[in-house]
Formats: C-alpha cells, structure tokens, sequence
C-alpha cells in the first residue's frame, strides 16, 4: 500500500473513531496566551504578540481544520511556528492543513525525531 493511500485510510478511520473530538474543539486557557485542546492526540496552542506557535498538529485533518479557525477566532496574527514533539502520526499528520492555511509557518522538531515529509 502506497503512502497516500495508507494516509487516506488513516483518515478514514479517524473520521469514525474520533468523531467526538472533530468538530468539537475547546480551547482550554492554562495561562494567558497559552491553550490545550485536547484531541485524539493533545494540541498546544501559543499566542503572543508577534504570532501563534501550534504545538503538534493532530492526526485527523477535519480536526486540524477546525483548530485552525477556531485560532483565527482568537487572533488573526501568523501561525509562525509548528512545533513536534515527536515524529508519531497521531502528532504530525495533519501540518499540511496550517502551511495550507498559514504558508508562512515553519515547522520544527527536536533532531533526532524521525520527520515525515510534508511538503
């Protein structure tokens, strides 16, 4: 099985198994400028004066999506930063949604974590 189509899957499956969280994002302040949304895997979310800072993107697509407008609700400033806590799908897959979204975003992981492409 392809890469694409082995993602596709994983997309699918996503749509099923974590419904509960797509479409129902609450961003959970910590502290000021700093949010959680909890998800199928957890997404940190900084905002500061100079632009927001997303911390892993999530597996499901839909999800990030909604993630992504429900930061612009809070703030128009320039996704500057996408963060990886670890190369796992269920943290990376869906960084193509903010660059898609935001292009100027630059993604960043420790080195030694194993990276999937997302260009």
């Amino acid at each position: 099985m392809s890469t694409e189509k082995s993602l596709q899957s994983i997309d699918r499956v996503m749509e099923h198994t974590s419904a509960n969280f797509q479409n129902d994002v609450k961003f959970i302040e910590c502290t000021k400028g700093y949010y959680y949304v909890k998800g199928w895997a957890n997404v940190g979310v900084i905002i500061t004066s100079q632009g927001v800072v997303v911390i892993d993107t999530n597996m499901s697509n839909k999800y990030a999506q909604n993630i992504y407008h429900a930061i612009r609700e809070r703030t128009d400033l320039p996704i500057k930063y996408i963060i990886y806590t670890h190369g796992h799908l269920d943290h990376v897959n869906s960084t193509h949604v903010f660059k898609e979204e935001d292009t100027s975003a630059r993604w960043l992981n420790y080195p030694l974590t194993p990276m999937l492409s997302c260009s």
